[in-house]
């Protein structure tokens, strides 16, 4: 019988523990160096891979016009989805992030949003990922049917300001979030 050599087994072990640490090391550095190499930059439509002028701050309005009035809220809400209007983002990075970096996101970079008086986040609808940016967006429609989803039956009434906070997550660690003022502006027809 054999008896195994000390030095071989702490050595695995070391190596092993180098490994992890190194590995846990390498997402800490990189999910710091997203952080603060990037910025949040928010607009109506994103054309390529960024933000399309004007870039929004802290408020944005929509004009709307030849919406369904009449019925319930669902209905005022599927109108304004149907014209397309969304609410886009672009979070673009400083530094130069490959490409197989940005690959590597995809399936631990998650988007959300939030409404102030409302505990559940919602994922947004779309998110794209290009050689320095991660782009994305949610229809204007879909983020007013989840903040008003407990009176979607009731007859229609006039929603002018939404309050909502974007939240962005790397590894299931928050790198950031931004909160805007949607102002919705009826033009009725």
């Amino acid at each position: 019988m054999r008896r195994a050599v000390p030095y071989r087994n702490n050595l695995t072990r070391i190596i092993l523990i180098s490994v992890l640490f190194l590995s846990h090391c390498e997402k800490s550095d990189t999910e710091k160096e997203a952080r603060e190499n990037r910025e949040i930059l928010f607009c109506k439509n994103i054309t390529g891979n960024s933000c399309e002028p004007p870039v929004i701050e802290k408020k944005v309005y929509y004009p709307l016009s030849g919406l369904n009035h009449k019925g319930s809220l669902r209905d005022y809400f599927n109108s304004i989805y149907f014209s397309g209007d969304t609410l886009s983002f672009e979070m673009r990075f400083h530094s130069a992030f490959s490409e197989t970096l940005l690959a590597k996101w995809k399936n631990q970079f998650m988007v959300t949003y939030s409404f102030p008086d409302i505990r559940k986040e919602y994922p947004m609808e779309r998110v794209d990922f290009s050689r320095q940016s991660i782009t994305g967006f949610s229809l204007l429609g879909t983020i007013l049917e989840n903040r008003y989803s407990d009176h979607l039956s009731q007859p229609y009434r006039n929603i002018s300001v939404v309050n909502i906070t974007i939240h962005f997550y790397l590894h299931e660690k928050k790198l950031g979030e931004r909160s805007l003022t949607v102002y919705l502006n009826d033009l009725r027809n």
